[in-house]
């Protein structure tokens, strides 16, 4: 008599646990949470022999009361690519508006220096428009850091 491994398995009367997991779940790392525990000190050492440790206190001190030791922060993803992951209208507004303050900056000061492009025609427009370029960058500036 020759019994499948499928059949045993259906006719036990123990329910198998169901497997619900997901692909997408199995390729998941969750970091495995174990309490701390308390110990008093010496134990779990090994034994020194009239020997210093070489170990600061404080570090030991921390470990052996049961306190986690804290762990370095993630390293975050640099602000343009945070700022360009999800692109919306608002920052497009954002980004034309840092355009256009960096071109009147850029073209009032030519003027002033250079008498090109306006062969200084009004040297009150062009410090009154370098003054509203140099504003509206500070503003998208200070929006730029809100949106990233």
């Amino acid at each position: 008599m020759t019994v499948h491994l499928k059949t045993a398995q259906r006719n036990t009367s123990e329910p198998q646990p169901a497997d619900h997991r997901t692909p997408k779940r199995d390729r998941r790392h969750h970091a495995i949470k174990r309490p701390a525990r308390n110990r008093e000190q010496g134990e779990g050492q090994p034994s020194t022999s009239n020997s210093s440790p070489t170990f600061a206190t404080s570090n030991s001190a921390t470990q052996l009361d049961g306190y986690p030791i804290p762990r370095r922060p993630t390293r975050r993803r640099p602000r343009l690519v945070r700022f360009f992951s999800d692109f919306t209208i608002e920052k497009a507004f954002t980004l034309t508006s840092l355009v256009g303050s960096i071109a009147l900056i850029i073209l009032c000061t030519l003027d002033l220096t250079t008498t090109w492009p306006w062969m200084r025609a009004s040297p009150l427009f062009d410090w009154f428009y370098l003054a509203i370029g140099i504003a509206l960058f500070c503003l998208t500036i200070n929006v730029f850091l809100d949106q990233s």
